[in-house]
């Protein structure tokens, strides 16, 4: 059974390389899972109308300047933090780790460190629990106050991410949620962001499968307006610190 599993990760994750290596920009590309992984088809359907091309790239456009103000504005609170994490802690000040974004398109999302270093030395790929004993005292407040995150405008300014959006994974989690969940791969229809649905209707901890319920019903429902409501929602509970960990 275990040499079987391990037949359809390897399948799955070369598959990954594939996408990975051969999409260079967003396009409309949908992955289609079949009953096994290692039969993913990727398929690559007519373009999308100029109108609706534009659309996106400037909804990008202002994206990348919002994060971009942002950045500039909590630069104080960004080195304030950097120093208090060398201090807790030994180890980097961030972190990179490969994310999987639209189109399975492989990206390395940064964000502050909030767990020892090398916490999946002894544990391989894992999800943190709540009382997950690899968080840091810094990371944990870090967290309740969601500045963990704040490194990932970053990747909203380079394109990997929007401010809206479903949170992205990582390739070796989905090797394990694909197989009870095939629909997760509509997340890949968009471009994953910092908060979501998801986020402002849970927490950390809040089940994966209602997560991938939130996600589902934002990509059905995706607009400006929703996402203003919920940049808007997001702030609010950053505010009063509720929802995190």
């Amino acid at each position: 059974m275990n040499a079987f599993q391990n037949i359809l990760r390897d399948s799955y994750l070369a598959s990954m390389g594939i996408i990975r290596d051969t999409i260079k920009t967003d396009k409309d590309v949908r992955i289609e899972s079949l009953p096994f992984i290692d039969t993913l088809k990727v398929s690559r359907p007519r373009q999308l109308p100029v109108s609706k091309q534009s659309g996106e790239r400037f909804i990008g456009l202002i994206h990348r300047l919002l994060a971009l103000i942002f950045l500039l504005v909590t630069f104080p609170v960004t080195l304030i933090v950097s120093i208090w994490i060398k201090l807790d802690s030994p180890g980097p000040v961030c972190f990179r780790q490969e994310r999987m974004g639209k189109c399975g398109r492989i990206f390395k999302i940064v964000k502050f460190r909030t767990m020892v270093s090398n916490a999946e030395k002894y544990t391989g790929p894992v999800l943190a629990s709540k009382d997950d004993h690899r968080i840091t005292k810094a990371g944990r407040i870090l967290r309740h106050l969601r500045i963990d995150e704040f490194p990932q405008m970053l990747n909203v300014l380079m394109g990997d991410m929007s401010l809206v959006g479903p949170r992205p994974e990582r390739p070796e989690i989905y090797d394990g949620i694909i197989q009870d969940w095939p629909e997760f791969f509509t997340r890949l229809d968009v471009k994953p962001g910092i908060t979501g649905l998801a986020q402002i209707r849970g927490d950390y901890h809040t089940d994966p499968r209602d997560k991938l319920r939130y996600d589902l019903l934002y990509i059905k429902r995706k607009s400006i307006w929703l996402d203003v409501k919920i940049i808007a929602i997001t702030a609010y509970i950053c505010i009063l610190r509720k929802g995190a960990c």
